[in-house]
């Protein structure tokens, strides 16, 4: 993890996924569903009795579990951003009611409305690099799971396999401009390292791999839209005109010279509770 820098508060990380919603809906949510659906196929997700899934965001993983489950399983999904919940809301509860759902504003690190050793599987889809603490959020999932339940999480990977984000990383180092809050970057360039805290928790069984997850955003214009301008609120006057400049010409280059697709790589980790753990360690 990056030692000093900020680290954003409960607080903050809801308002600003209450603010991203319609974006990322637009976008993102496209663009990362085909690693979500690793995720569950890799939980066997159609055998669980009783799965949460946090961080659930608009609901388009949540769709696919509905789907996918066994008649008599039932879901919880839950995320920290109203926004997101309603989002969510929306695409499941379309048609009516659904048995065996439920959809609930939550923290991922305080998961109070679930009870011990009550689910089969958790998931987690690129969140835990986000919370305030993702030791607590492990702790949770560690907790709420039955033992031989399993738990999988998704992260950002790499920076120097994910363009989409990176790019404006370079840009501000090679201007000098120095970090001052903490990245989503912080936990996904080391998969031992990662593997190593779910067992500080209690995990067993873990295995990690990184999957890149290319964008179809194939332009300059489209790549600023759904990242850059957002970035810019945080600078001004020529500083902010620098920072876009540059980070466009390398989209530029990516594009023209390197023949390569904007994307994250986001790293995978899953785990186990052990049989016969009937609480948390």
């Amino acid at each position: 993890m990056d030692k000093g820098l900020q680290v954003d508060s409960t607080a903050e990380i809801k308002a600003q996924w209450d603010a991203f919603a319609n974006l990322y809906e637009k976008t993102a949510d496209v663009n990362l569903f085909p690693v979500a659906l690793t995720l569950i196929n890799m939980i066997n997700v159609e055998e669980a009795r009783d799965i949460v899934e946090v961080g659930c965001g608009t609901g388009k993983l949540s769709q696919e579990i509905l789907r996918r489950r066994r008649p008599d399983a039932r879901l919880t999904s839950t995320d920290i951003s109203s926004e997101m919940i309603s989002k969510t809301r929306a695409r499941l509860l379309a048609a009516g009611p659904v048995p065996n759902l439920e959809i609930r504003e939550e923290d991922n690190e305080a998961l109070v409305s679930i009870s011990d050793n009550t689910t089969d599987a958790y998931i987690a889809a690129l969140s835990l690099h986000i919370v305030s603490d993702p030791e607590k959020m492990l702790s949770e999932a560690f907790r709420i799971l039955r033992p031989g339940g399993r738990a999988i999480f998704s992260i950002w990977g790499r920076p120097e396999n994910s363009p989409i984000f990176n790019i404006p990383r370079q840009v501000l180092a090679e201007l000098g401009i120095p970090q001052k809050r903490r990245d989503n970057f912080h936990l996904g360039s080391d998969l031992e390292g990662l593997r190593k805290l779910l067992e500080k928790q209690g995990f067993t069984n873990v295995i990690a791999w990184y999957q890149f997850a290319p964008f179809r955003e194939g332009s300059p214009e489209e790549f600023s839209e759904f990242y850059l301008q957002r970035l810019l609120k945080n600078f001004s006057g020529e500083q902010a005109a620098q920072i876009e400049q540059k980070s466009l010409d390398k989209v530029r280059q990516l594009f023209s010279e390197k023949h390569e697709p904007l994307g994250l790589e986001c790293l995978i980790v899953m785990g186990s509770k052990p049989s016969g753990v009937a609480q948390n360690n």
